[in-house]
């Protein structure tokens, strides 16, 4: 926001609402051309304040970095000043500023709301004068555009946008759904070739099911015969309730060969 412009001197008056006034003079001459200035200083409030630490000047967050693009000196009395060096202003003037009635920055379309700083971000995002406004057209398409897109909005222009749109979307998924069942044909063709490749070789040799099973079966004999023979060491413990007569007969029924002694 920044301060007056620099045509002539100037004098802000800050005040609070406990009745301190505050005065900041403008200077007549300004240390750099009309143009820079007029980018630099184009409201009479500083927005996000910051200042430079020895000489304590104030200006705009924004409008300092953009003269800080130029050049790195102080606007107000050339002093050497980075955006590294600047820091927020003190809280009782960031509490002045928060304090002062402003107009809407959407006066010129019609809100005339006046209202403290500290509330004009709330207000400028319900304002209904606001152009960037998000509104929803009623002609029937449901867009929904900035309000002043909307005098030259065309429900026809846009729901054809919308279906060239769709149509484009289409295509692309009956292209891709083509190559799709190409793929799953090729790969039935396949499955049909291996079984018609296994059938002929089993009409060739119709033992071969058998001889497949037969390795099998072998494999899981050979498998248990490399087998260490179970050792019984404790027939008590073959059985939940130990009895004298059931482990008898558990003894004479097992193989002599395989007892613990």
């Amino acid at each position: 926001m920044g301060m007056v412009s620099p045509v002539k001197a100037a004098q802000i008056v800050l005040s609070d609402l406990t009745g301190l006034w505050v005065q900041i003079s403008v200077p007549e001459a300004w240390p750099w051309s009309n143009s820079a200035a007029e980018g630099l200083w184009h409201r009479g409030v500083l927005e996000e304040p910051v200042q430079a630490p020895h000489c304590e000047h104030a200006f705009c967050n924004a409008c300092i970095t953009q003269w800080f693009s130029q050049q790195q000196t102080c606007p107000v009395d050339r002093s050497v000043v980075t955006v590294a060096h600047l820091r927020p202003v003190p809280r009782i003037m960031r509490n002045m500023l928060s304090k002062l009635q402003i107009a809407c920055d959407n006066a010129e379309f019609g809100c005339t709301a006046v209202v403290r700083l500290d509330t004009l971000a709330a207000h400028l995002g319900d304002c209904q004068h606001n152009p960037k406004r998000p509104v929803t057209c009623e002609q029937g398409c449901g867009l929904e555009m900035p309000k002043d897109e909307l005098p030259n909005h065309n429900c026809i222009r846009h729901l054809r946008s919308v279906v060239q749109q769709q149509q484009g979307r289409i295509a692309e998924l009956e292209k891709a759904s083509a190559e799709h069942k190409h793929q799953l044909a090729e790969q039935k063709r396949d499955i049909q070739l291996l079984k018609a490749y296994m059938r002929a070789i089993r009409s060739v040799n119709p033992n071969l099911q058998n001889l497949e099973e037969t390795i099998e079966y072998n494999e899981i004999l050979e498998w248990v015969n490399s087998l260490q023979p179970a050792r019984v060491t404790r027939w008590g413990g073959m059985i939940s309730t130990p009895d004298a007569v059931l482990q008898a007969v558990i003894k004479r029924a097992w193989p002599r060969w395989r007892r613990g002694r």
